[in-house]
């Protein structure tokens, strides 16, 4: 959990999507003591569709799933929700999947099977934080980029100055 204005904490919500459902188990237990809501998914399919109804904060994925691969699953994810953390999980891994991973997936964190518990705990920590830095850093941009456009209309309107006049449409 992160300290949100005002005091009010924001609780994260994490998507697991593994179809070995042991490892799903074991993931569900770890990151529901650290305090996060869970969903999980056995299917690229159905993490989608339960994706859909639960935009989450961290999507972590096995690379090797039925239908879809993780990496699929993730780059669908971001179509809608480009600051979602995400971590690819994978014991077969090469070096190819690595690299799809972190440059076609823009995946935060590749996890090699087997990890251990904290490893696990400190990579969700980890992305997650960098996930809250880039949409706080996407939200100002915004914000900037609004607030140009404002003062420019304004400077259009008032046509301030000769200097600005000249290009803003004025003498």
């Amino acid at each position: 959990m992160i300290q949100e204005n005002e005091g009010v904490e924001k609780r994260y919500s994490v998507l697991i999507v593994d179809d070995e459902e042991s490892i799903l188990s074991f993931l569900e237990t770890i990151v529901e003591k650290e305090g996060y809501t869970v969903f999980t998914a056995m299917s690229g399919e159905q993490a989608l569709k339960i994706f859909a109804e639960h935009p989450c904060d961290l999507l972590i994925c096995d690379y090797q799933l039925p239908g879809m691969t993780g990496l699929e699953v993730i780059m669908e994810a971001k179509k809608t929700a480009p600051d979602i953390a995400s971590i690819i999980m994978t014991g077969v891994g090469s070096e190819q999947t690595f690299i799809d991973s972190i440059t076609l997936g823009k995946v935060d964190f590749y996890l090699p099977k087997p990890f251990s518990l904290n490893e696990v705990k400190t990579v969700i920590s980890v992305v997650l934080k960098e996930a809250d830095i880039r949409r706080k850093g996407r939200e100002f941009h915004e914000r900037l980029r609004l607030n140009v456009e404002e003062a420019t209309a304004e400077l259009k309107e008032k046509k301030w100055s000769p200097f600005f006049g000249q290009f803003f449409g004025g003498r």
